[in-house]
This record gives structure tokens, C-alpha cells and sequence, in this order.
């Protein structure tokens, strides 16, 4: 019902209306809309909408409908005398413009219909130039199998063939299928290249990428390296290795995360160190120095403790001597009271 509403109304539209921008008719919108249109498309049709109508780019119906891979749109405007081989104003054709969205099923179905296939482009590139650009091998095949191709006549305005832009774009397989139907592989372009030598540039950029990759690569390596081995010299663990000789011993244990001297690295067992791939001599080597460092953190506390004794008992002598010498000190005191005392006496000069 909302259909022919739609329908219905359509009767008193002014149908061949284009809009401001894009200078698009409405079969034009209906061909971009796709397969919900179809019955709105068949209308405009029908009320005679010029279906070789150009937009501002010079793009028919059919043009619209080959970018958008709307078959049944393509097969409409076929059955309604649309020209299959319009151009727009860059001289593109409707399968151009399908190649150039990567729509096959669009580009098949217009080959099928006899669509020209030795039209070009502004830039005299031909169908099988934008195929290469593209990477279309099935449709490059297909269109070869019609025989409808001049490959006589298809060098683009700097006289490349497909067979050359086949090679800039570094696809072999395509080369061969061009080659396969007889394409002058001695054709050079405005660069003096043959298609060969451009897939020689090819593989000799491809020599000097891996090897600046390789290259890349070992510098990128020694980088890592060296950070590795700084971070590996700078540990707790490293400092305790070199100061007992056993430099050799630093990356087993700095692979194995032991980075300070702690508890889990003092008192590791002989098990740990076997996993850690040393021998008999390094592992009595590494407990002798444990030893030895235990040796010297005790002289150490010795010497600590000594010196603390020494200390206490340093203090002690300050202590008694200060109380000698305050009683001293109060002794000569009292004798200067008293004798100044008896003094005033024998003077007379004391009084009660």
C-alpha cells in the first residue's frame, strides 16, 4: 500500500529535476540507492527520464550503477537503450569505471553486453592498463578470451603497454597471462624501459630492501645487545661477581633475573646453579666466594663491634675523668672558701 502511495505521488513530481550540486537526475540517486529503488527506477523509465542523462562529471545512469555493482540496475538501463559505452568527461566508459572500483561482477556483465573493451582514457590508458593498476587478473583474463582486445594499439601517453604497468606493479603471474597473448615484450616506454627491465628495478629494490632490512635488523641487534649488557654490568649481583673474579659468571645469572644480593641469591643451592648450566669448577668457585664474602662481612662486624667497644669505652673514661675533675674541681673550691673564711676571722672582719 505504501508502495503505490509512493507511485502515485511520483505522477506529479517534475522527474528530470537534477540537483544543485552533483547536477544528478533521479534515476541517477536510484542507480546509487541500489536494489530498493528498482521499482521507483523502472518508473522513472517508464515516464520517458532520459537515461543517458549526464551528471556534472559527465557520468550517465549507467556509469553510477557500474561503480556501485548494481546489476540489476545495469540490466535495467541495458534493456532500455543506455549507452554501454558512454564516456564521461574524463573519457571513462562505465566499465572503466567498474574496473576502477574493483567491481567484477559489474565489469562481467558489461563485457557480456559487447561493452567496448579498446576505448581509452583521457590519458590513453586502455581497459587492460586500469585492470593492471588494479590487480584484476580474472577480468584481464577474461577480457583476452573474448579476442575483442587490439593489443596492437594499447600504449598509454607515455607509451606504456598493460604488459609494462603489469611489471611496475610487480605482478608476474599478470605479465605472463599478457605475454601468453602475444604482447610485444620489446616495446620500450618514454623511459627507454622494456617491461623486463622495469621487473629487473624491481627485484634489485627488493635485494636492497632486505638487505637494509638485514642491515637494519644487526643494528637493531647490537643496540640491544649493548643495553643488555650495560644493564647486566650495572646489577648488584654483577658488582658481587667481578669483586671475587667470576666476571664469566655474570650473564648465567643475570638470565636467571638475580640482580641483587639478597636472601634468594646467598643462599641459592647447587641444584640452581646446575640449571644454570655451571660446571663442577665454576659452582665451588661461586661457593668460595660466598664464603669469602661471609668471612668478610663477619671481620667486617668484628671491626664494627670493636670499634663500637672502643667507643663505650672512650666514653666512660671521658665520663670518669669529667667526674674527677668536678670533684677536684670542688675540692680546690672548698679549700679557697675555707681559707679566705679563716682569713676574714683572723681579721676580724666576720660578722653575725
Amino acid at each position: 500500500m505504501k508502495r503505490t502511495s509512493t507511485i502515485e505521488r511520483a505522477n506529479n513530481v517534475n522527474i528530470f529535476l537534477k540537483d544543485k550540486k552533483e547536477k544528478e537526475n533521479a534515476l541517477m540517486k536510484c542507480m546509487a540507492t541500489g536494489n530498493d529503488m528498482i521499482n521507483v527506477s523502472k518508473l522513472l523509465i517508464e515516464k520517458k527520464i532520459n537515461v543517458n542523462e549526464k551528471n556534472k562529471n559527465g557520468k550517465t545512469s549507467l556509469h553510477i550503477a557500474s561503480e556501485h555493482n548494481y546489476l540489476k540496475g545495469i540490466e535495467l538501463l541495458l534493456k532500455n537503450n543506455a549507452d554501454i559505452n558512454a564516456v564521461d568527461y574524463a573519457n571513462n566508459t562505465p566499465l572503466m569505471c567498474s574496473i576502477r572500483r574493483n567491481k567484477e561482477e559489474s565489469a562481467l556483465l558489461l563485457i557480456e553486453n559487447n561493452a567496448d573493451v579498446n576505448i581509452k582514457d583521457k590519458d590513453m590508458n586502455s581497459i587492460l592498463h586500469i585492470c593492471a593498476k588494479e590487480h584484476l587478473s580474472n577480468i584481464s583474463q577474461y577480457i583476452l578470451g573474448t579476442h575483442k582486445f587490439n593489443i596492437n594499439d594499447c600504449m598509454d601517453k607515455e607509451n606504456n603497454t598493460p604488459l609494462h604497468i603489469a611489471a611496475k606493479e610487480n605482478i608476474k603471474s599478470l605479465c605472463n597471462l599478457y605475454l601468453k597473448y602475444n604482447f610485444d615484450e620489446s616495446i620500450k616506454n618514454n623511459n627507454n624501459e622494456t617491461y623486463s627491465d622495469i621487473l629487473k628495478k624491481h627485484e634489485e629494490n627488493a635485494i636492497l630492501k632486505e638487505k637494509e632490512k638485514k642491515k637494519n635488523y644487526e643494528e637493531k641487534e647490537i643496540r640491544k645487545r649493548k643495553n643488555y649488557e650495560h644493564a647486566m654490568l650495572k646489577t648488584d649481583v654483577s658488582n658481587f661477581l667481578k669483586a671475587y673474579n667470576l666476571e664469566t659468571l655474570i650473564p648465567h645469572f643475570y638470565k636467571h633475573n638475580y640482580i641483587y644480593v639478597d636472601r634468594a641469591f646467598l643462599e641459592i643451592h647447587d641444584s640452581s646453579l646446575k640449571k644454570m648450566s655451571l660446571n663442577k669448577e665454576e659452582r665451588n668457585r661461586f661457593f668460595n666466594a660466598l664464603e669469602q664474602y661471609y668471612a668478610e662481612i663477619e671481620e667486617q662486624q668484628n671491626e664494627r663491634n670493636l670499634a663500637n667497644q672502643q667507643m663505650l669505652d672512650e666514653q666512660r673514661r671521658t665520663r670518669k675523668l669529667k667526674y674527677v675533675s668536678y670533684i677536684v674541681s670542688f675540692i680546690f673550691t672548698s679549700l679557697f672558701i675555707y681559707s679566705l673564711i679563716i682569713s676574714l676571722i683572723k681579721r676580724g672582719r666576720l660578722f653575725f
